[in-house]
């Protein structure tokens, strides 16, 4: 097993954060030197960018402001029976707002990325034990008709998922983890070579694919990693993600089947 996102997070603010395991997996060395990559080009492109000296002071005066708004009278009354509701500093609730939604924004840059692009580098690496496992077994993986394979990831995962009908032949189907969490794949043999199509419960802009294809209407995010190419298209409250070492025309065929005949998953 690879680092999680969180690990991986864990890794990139402490480099001393599961040094065994890096030691060992080339694999995961490499996306973390990615990461840190990325996180010194975000840092350097942003160096010239300074709030204005006196925002620190203004967000001050506001705060007292407001505070001492809440704590004053209520509004005086302009006729008997009646109040008139005024609101003279209700921007300043907004500009507060706005001040610590940059702050909010400006933190989710710096983490996001590497979040995303450890989620690609779980795809490529679920793509690849789903092959190994559709060529030796394991007790993740079970290769039989299409109902077997639905009652084996729903004992699995406790997501129900039925078999595609399109796209190529399905070869097998296996369970693995993406963030923590069991999902469901399914291999698929085609022209090219072994396509997975792995079920996440995840929106589609939170795989950092940057990449856009049409695929029926739908718009899907493509992305490569280490050779591997990868679709995600957002279906429901899922993201079908179809991961292989083929051309990404062929990997958006697949997916076109598959979203035409679409594995109908439900939580239960």
């Amino acid at each position: 097993m690879h680092l999680t996102a969180e690990q991986f997070e864990e890794a990139l603010l402490n480099e001393a954060a599961h040094a065994g395991h890096l030691g060992a997996c080339s694999q995961c060395r490499e996306a973390l030197a990615g990461m840190r990559s990325l996180r010194a080009r975000l840092r350097a492109a942003h160096e010239g960018v300074h709030a204005p000296a006196e925002l620190a002071a203004r967000i001050r005066r506001q705060t007292v402001g407001v505070s001492q708004q809440c704590a004053g009278q209520a509004p005086p009354l302009t006729e008997p029976g009646r109040r008139v509701m005024r609101f003279p500093h209700l921007w300043r609730y907004a500009s507060l707002a706005a001040a610590a939604m940059v702050l909010v924004v400006a933190g989710a840059a710096m983490l996001w990325p590497a979040d995303a692009s450890a989620a690609q580098a779980a795809l490529v690496e679920i793509h690849r034990q789903n092959v190994q496992a559709m060529t030796h077994g394991g007790s993740n993986v079970h290769c039989g008709n299409a109902q077997e394979m639905e009652a084996f990831l729903k004992d699995k995962t406790g997501c129900s998922l039925s078999a595609p009908c399109g796209g190529g032949e399905v070869a097998c189907c296996c369970t693995q983890k993406f963030r923590g969490r069991a999902v469901g794949c399914f291999v698929l043999k085609t022209a090219q070579g072994p396509v997975s199509l792995v079920v996440v419960p995840d929106k589609v802009e939170t795989l950092g694919m940057g990449g856009s294809v049409r695929i029926d209407g739908r718009t899907a995010r493509s992305s490569s990693a280490k050779g591997t190419n990868m679709l995600a298209c957002g279906v429901g409250e899922y993201t079908y993600c179809a991961v292989g070492n083929v051309d990404q025309a062929h990997l958006a065929d697949v997916m076109a089947q598959a979203i035409r005949t679409p594995v109908l998953p439900s939580l239960q």
